[in-house]
């Protein structure tokens, strides 16, 4: 879908359990800085298809980034 459009509108989130929830293999809370749910991964396959791919990141704490952050087509 990102293919041919003017912009790619990316979400992605890393959030706490409040130790009574498990995501991601992480128990309450985080135990690395990573993204959730494959996020940096979906990232790096928009930003592949779409020249304009904007990342939104919804996060309880700084996440590491730099797997993504330089790539060419990720303009915010």
């Amino acid at each position: 879908m990102a293919i041919g459009r003017s912009a790619a509108i990316v979400f992605i989130n890393s959030d706490s359990g409040e130790e009574y929830i498990t995501v991601d293999g992480n128990e309450g809370d985080r135990k690395n800085l990573t993204a959730w749910h494959g996020g940096d991964e979906l990232v790096k396959a928009v930003a592949a298809q779409n020249k304009n791919t904007i990342v939104v990141v919804h996060s309880v704490g700084p996440l590491i980034i730099e797997s993504w952050i330089e790539h060419p087509n990720v303009t915010a």
